[in-house]
């Protein structure tokens, strides 16, 4: 098995459990990759757009429906299973955006609560 890497920390792993194998091969589901560049992209987008922070789990799924919901037909819908909240990946999404604004933000929030404030 290759190495795998994702800035979601969620989806570094090397295998798919039985079940998903057996979506995949009754055609139920189907499996596409994303770069940490187009999930960070989604991500931001989401934020931006709907007001949540999608866990970077689910902004993979994000980053895949936004490429192919300009292809869809009027009666045509993307359903996303959201697993997650982003706020337990602030740091890590702080981290990748690499937006100086957010990094004081998030820098400001840590040292009010760790003097009781």
């Amino acid at each position: 098995m290759n190495e795998t890497h994702s800035v979601a920390a969620g989806l570094d792993y090397v295998g798919v459990s039985p079940i998903l194998a057996h979506h995949k091969e009754t055609g139920r589901v189907r499996f596409e990759a994303a770069t940490d560049r187009e999930v960070i992209a989604a991500l931001t987008l989401t934020v931006r757009k709907e007001g949540i922070i999608p866990a970077l789990e689910s902004s993979h799924a994000f980053a895949q429906a936004f490429k192919e919901a300009g292809s869809l037909s009027a009666n045509e819908s993307i359903l996303i299973n959201q697993s997650g909240r982003g706020d337990k990946d602030i740091f890590t999404i702080a981290d990748a955006l690499d937006d100086p604004s957010w990094r004081r933000f998030i820098l400001d929030k840590a040292e009010a609560y760790r003097a009781g404030g």
